[in-house]
């Protein structure tokens, strides 16, 4: 199953780059590389979708893919 999640990403005042999955509870994480934020955002990513799976009682995931938009100002 592929599933398409809107992503906020802005850089704090400390130039950490802070990424937010939209519409995932607790699905929030900062570091201080573009490319360490997009692989953190996928770790919990995949942590949120699968507890929610498992507090849900659905089959849990076995492999996840996301698309990502990002937004530079």
């Amino acid at each position: 199953m592929k599933e398409k999640y809107q992503i906020l990403i802005e850089k704090d005042e400390n130039g950490y780059f802070v990424g937010e999955v939209l519409w995932l509870p607790a699905c929030y994480t900062q570091a201080k590389t573009l490319p360490e934020l997009l692989s953190r955002l996928t770790e919990v990513t995949e942590w949120s979708i699968n507890l929610m799976n498992d507090l849900s009682d659905y089959q849990a995931v076995k492999r996840f893919n996301f698309a990502m938009e990002i937004e530079y100002a």
